[in-house]
């Protein structure tokens, strides 16, 4: 069996632990200068860290001018197509970029997924994925934007 390593102490570098002096109870817990213990420090910066918690209606969240119509709603859950925040700043964008032109009501394209928008009234009257708007003839539009 082989010996452990010896660490010699160096009173330099960590002074030596001195005994509880007279009217300390060894069992109380250390105190700082000011009189915290270690327990209360401890708790004040982890509290110092910890961001207070703040009702949902005011944390910001990307505020969308771009509406759905109920149909448009509809067809969305009916084909199964989801909109990420991304895609939904992207569809912001296009339609931004419409209005800057004067069209009235535009295909937008963006992705897997085609959109008949009411650039006046900035409303998604439906959207279709790439498997529905294959075959089909979009009317009623001035203008296509790719988003």
């Amino acid at each position: 069996m082989t010996q452990p390593e010896r660490i010699d102490h160096n009173p330099a570098l960590v002074p030596p632990i001195q005994p509880a002096g007279p009217g300390k109870v060894s069992g109380a817990p250390g105190r700082t200068e000011d009189g915290k213990t270690f327990d209360e420090v401890l708790r004040s910066k982890v509290a110092a860290n910890i961001a207070p918690a703040r009702p949902v209606e005011d944390v910001a969240a990307p505020q969308f001018t771009v509406t759905w119509s109920a149909h448009a709603s509809a067809r969305l859950r009916q084909r199964g197509i989801e909109m990420t925040p991304v895609q939904l700043q992207r569809l912001e964008s296009a339609v931004d970029r419409a209005a800057a032109k004067g069209v009235r009501d535009a295909l937008v394209m963006m992705d897997d997924t085609a959109m008949v928008v009411s650039v006046k009234n900035r409303t998604v009257i439906t959207a279709l994925g790439k498997d529905q708007a294959k075959d089909n003839v979009f009317t009623n539009i001035d203008a296509a934007v790719i988003a």
